[in-house]
């Protein structure tokens, strides 16, 4: 990971001022209210912080089920993202290691059988390496890195879901706010989701996430990307997400 995805910074700086249509919170997260008064911990939680923004995932680098307590991506007070789940063909994955390389850097290396390709359903082996590379600046970036020890070639699939419900750290926290501001629908391009919200205050949040490689397919609730994977071949796929700050100067992970 040796630089931000180009336009990302200008990307997010042009959404409209005016968000797109107003949505219930449910549709817009999956969920009506965030219940954390009785929140279970993360065992082993990985805490990633830089700053401002400060991530909380799971082993295998997830925030799930959406909207969990105990996790997600936070700028300040406020989180941007609660729902952040990586999913491929032939899963689910299995954890070979986590590993915190820096305060704001973390390493996740998955594998997948070879049960769903053909393997030998008594006798199933890694077929497929997932690397995930986590690095946290003044935004999220991400790297994952599908390396495949198959044969012959297969068709592939990722898919990363994503959901930003806003959240102020102590509703996370077990605290009920009375009410709640305005959900927007996302806005949505070839490579680019944006979540819009409007505060109780008038202020407006964005949570942008950019994709270096456009999807084959993106909606309101994620990105998935289908290709044919090659023997032995090694693909790479990057996004970042940026907290609705659309001044953001342009930075370079140092990943």
């Amino acid at each position: 990971m040796t630089s931000s995805i180009p336009g990302a910074d200008r990307r997010a700086a042009g959404t409209s001022s005016h968000p797109q249509s107003p949505i219930s919170m449910e549709e817009a997260v999956g969920y009506s209210r965030i219940d954390c008064s009785h929140a279970v911990m993360v065992e082993q939680a990985v805490v990633l912080k830089h700053d401002h923004v400060f991530l909380l995932v799971d082993q295998h680098g997830d925030v799930a089920p959406p909207g969990h307590c105990a996790l997600g991506m936070f700028h300040d007070d406020t989180r941007f993202l609660s729902h952040y789940a990586l999913r491929v063909a032939g899963g689910p994955t299995s954890l070979l290691s986590t590993q915190r390389l820096r305060p704001y850097a973390a390493q996740i290396d998955l594998a997948i059988s070879d049960r769903a390709f053909g393997g030998d359903a008594w006798d199933p082996k890694n077929c497929a390496h997932i690397r995930r590379e986590l690095l946290v600046e003044d935004r999220l970036f991400e790297r994952v890195t599908v390396s495949s020890y198959l044969r012959v070639p297969v068709d592939f699939w990722i898919e990363l879901s994503l959901g930003a419900d806003f959240a102020d750290i102590f509703e996370v926290r077990g605290w009920k706010r009375p009410a709640r501001g305005r959900f927007y629908s996302p806005e949505i391009t070839s490579d680019t989701l944006v979540f819009a919200y409007e505060g109780r205050d008038g202020e407006y949040l964005r949570s942008t996430v950019c994709f270096a490689t456009p999807p084959t397919s993106l909606d309101a609730h994620g990105a998935r990307w289908e290709f044919r994977l090659a023997p032995h071949a090694r693909l790479e796929f990057e996004w970042q997400v940026l907290p609705s700050e659309p001044d953001l100067e342009k930075k370079k992970p140092a990943l």
